[in-house]
């Protein structure tokens, strides 16, 4: 009796195609049913077509090796498909199965060259195996053949672990001595492969080595030990071809590296170093290897302890500032054989001036030490120190570093002015309080001086800090303070500046102008804390308010020029008559002299007549405050033209004009002589005047004077 019909199974020998883009990839088709053969089992497919990998060609065929299915990817693109191919019995029932399908550029696989190996026969011979794949490393394939048949059969020859990757696992066939190339292929998913190869010698059987002399070994920390003599011996390979190792149980106690092997041939040496500070029991293997074989001996190995001394880290140099405190240093104590409570300190200085060691003090315990420097009062210099630390059983460490005292330095006492607090404009004979506060580090004040101008002005020595200067003159006065403590002084301070001024302007107002005298003149002022007087006209039309007036009288008739060249601000400069500033009549007025000979400076020319007197007004344009300089000059018209001829005994005296303006007057010396008037009436002639005189028979100087009227 049969049971119902059921569908074929279908499988693929590789469900994953990798495709070079444009290229083809085949695989084979597992087809099973138990009901009908395979040939009469049909095949189809079915593409999921991808965006990644559209047009994907399927071609299903037939060879030797069973139903295949080929598949060719488009050229140029690369990405993954899915092709569904289904198998279906002659009732109709159908089974599907995924082909996934990916285009990729390939690179090639990669092997690691293989040294040439050698084997003994009988043996197992392993060999790594490092292969690559940059894109599929785990559907990478490997092969492997012999040229000569001296190795076993193996269902597996090519094993991978997680640990080794994967190997080539050989057996060498007993009786097949000689050489044989063994080659290794690689292939990828896409079907490229690369291929390596090595020479196998298989050698006869092997005996392996002997090894013998060994006892247990008693040794201290710290210390080494040499073993002199050993044997080892091989009865099928020459002494040189031995190697040896040894290992201890713990390696705590001895590291590989601990054990150094001398001697040649059968007799050998074994020199064992512990690790620092180790004791303890332990076996110790030591091994003997030749071509594939390997025989060892064992020994205790006992480490006995010894007391190791403590161990102290280096101290840095100390930089310490004389009367500062110091904070605690951190210090590295280690003794491993030693509760480090157990522990002593002690410190020796080579200055006790500046160190003493017994002011050098460790606190601390379990490894967490600080060190504690306690400077002597005002030590100042610089020390060795030498600290110790020993233990129970005698063993001790030193660490010397350097202390240096640096001296304090000095901070100077604080001023701070109370008065005055900012500058001041003070008149003239004013007082001045002065007045400071100051703190210090070092101590009570002992005193503050005053300073004025440099000089020493007052010395303060309790609290309030002031004194009182009195009839300030005027001008700029500078006062300074310094303050005085027990270790320093502070610099000297500067006070804000004071200025003082004069009380008034003696000619200020037009009614307290200032006389010039003279023909000629020249005078100077300061305009600081002029004014502008009520009822005071704008001197040359412009704007000032920094007015100072004089007065001047001619003493002769004649031209009158004045100008402000000097004057450091711009001036404005008026000439006036009459007796009040109500009734004053313009003479002459101007801003800025356009002669040439200065640009902000002001000039002015008149005319005056002998006893004519002139009120002067000087003022800054815009009220600029400055100083002022007015220069006045003055020059009698020429007279008339004086003729002198000699005449035998007489001299005749000629000149033009009228006689009632002209006088002739003669003076025996131009230096203080008066001088006189002639006497004797003139007589008319045809081009004016003239006068015979008889010799005096001594010098004499004539001149001849023009009389104005009104005037002396």
């Amino acid at each position: 009796m049969t049971g119902p019909n059921e569908p074929p199974s279908i499988s693929f020998e590789a469900p994953l195609l990798v495709v070079n883009p444009g290229g083809t990839a085949r695989t084979l088709v597992r087809l099973d049913d138990a009901e009908t053969p395979e040939a009469q089992l049909r095949l189809a497919w079915d593409p999921v077509q991808s965006s990644l990998l559209p047009n994907t060609r399927v071609e299903l065929g037939t060879s030797i090796d069973g139903r295949w299915v080929q598949v060719l990817t488009p050229a140029g693109l690369i990405g993954t498909n899915r092709v569904w191919i289904q198998a279906q019995d002659p009732e109709g029932l159908v089974r599907r199965a995924e082909l996934v399908v990916v285009s990729l550029s390939n690179t090639m696989p990669s092997i690691a060259p293989i040294p040439n190996q050698d084997v003994s026969e009988g043996d197992i011979l392993i060999v790594p195996l490092l292969v690559k794949d940059s894109e599929f490393p785990q559907l990478l394939r490997v092969t492997w053949s012999a040229s000569q048949p001296r190795f076993a059969p193996s269902d597996k020859p090519i094993v991978e672990t997680a640990e080794r990757g994967r190997e080539l696992v050989l057996t060498a066939l007993r009786g097949q001595l000689g050489e044989a190339r063994v080659s290794v292929e690689v292939t990828d998913a896409h079907g490229a492969s690369v291929r390596t190869s090595f020479v196998v010698q298989i050698l006869p059987a092997n005996a392996p080595p002997e090894i013998s002399g060994f006892k247990d070994v008693v040794m201290r920390e710290d210390e080494t030990l040499v073993i002199p003599e050993f044997n080892v011996a091989d009865v099928d390979g020459p002494f040189e071809s031995l190697t040896l190792s040894a290992a201890a149980a713990d390696a705590s106690l001895v590291a590989p590296h601990g054990f150094k092997f001398g001697g040649t041939g059968f007799f050998r040496s074994l020199k064992i170093e512990p690790l620092p500070d180790a004791h303890g029991t332990t076996p110790v293997t030591i091994t003997v290897r030749d071509r594939s074989k390997s025989a060892s001996a064992t020994f205790l190995l006992t480490i006995t302890p010894v007391n190791d001394p403590p161990n102290l880290g280096p101290v840095a140099a100390q930089s310490l500032m004389a009367g500062e405190p110091h904070p605690p240093i951190p210090l590295e104590v280690r003794d491993i054989d030693s509760d480090s409570s157990r522990l002593s300190f002690k410190a020796t200085s080579s200055n006790p001036l500046v160190l003493d060691g017994a002011r050098v003090r460790v606190e601390g315990t379990s490894g967490q030490f600080q060190l504690d420097l306690s400077l002597a009062a005002r030590a100042v210099g610089s020390s060795k120190v030498t600290l110790r630390v020993e233990d129970e059983g005698g063993g001790f460490a030193d660490s010397t570093f350097d202390v240096e005292v640096r001296p304090r330095p000095v901070v100077q006492p604080e001023i701070r002015w109370i008065q005055p607090a900012t500058e001041q404009t003070l008149t003239e004979s004013s007082s001045l309080v002065l007045s400071v506060e100051s703190t210090t580090p070092n101590g009570p004040l002992r005193s503050v001086e005053f300073f004025h101008n440099g000089v020493l002005l007052a010395n303060v020595d309790a609290p309030p800090f002031q004194t009182t200067v009195t009839r300030l003159a005027e001008g700029k006065h500078e006062f300074a303070a310094r303050a005085i403590d027990a270790v320093t002084n502070s610099v000297r301070v500067p006070a804000p500046l004071v200025v003082v001024k004069p009380s008034a302007l003696p000619h200020d107002t037009f009614e307290l102008r200032k006389p010039l005298s003279g023909a000629s003149a020249i005078d100077r002022a300061a305009n600081r804390i002029a004014s502008r007087q009520a009822g005071e006209p704008s001197h040359a039309g412009r704007p000032g308010g920094k007015s100072i007036w004089w007065t001047w009288t001619a003493s002769v008739t004649g031209p009158v020029t004045l100008n402000t060249q000097g004057s450091d601000v711009d001036t404005l400069l008026a000439v006036y008559r009459g007796q009040s500033l109500g009734e004053l009549q313009p003479v002459a007025a101007n801003d800025d002299d356009d002669s040439g000979l200065a640009g902000s400076s002001s000039r002015v020319t008149f005319q005056a007549r002998a006893g004519e007197t002139f009120a002067i007004a000087v003022d800054a344009f815009g009220g600029e405050l400055g100083n002022y300089v007015i220069s006045l000059s003055s020059s009698e018209p020429p007279g008339p033209p004086l003729a002198i001829e000699l005449s035998g005994r007489s001299i005749v005296l000629s000149w033009t004009g009228p006689e009632a303006e002209l006088v002739l007057e003669y003076s025996d010396s131009l230096s203080g002589s008066p001088w006189i008037p002639v006497s004797q009436p003139s007589i008319a002639s045809e081009n004016g005047r003239l006068m015979k005189l008889a010799l005096s028979g001594s010098n004499r100087f004539y001149r001849l004077r023009k009389v104005i009227p009104g005037s002396p």
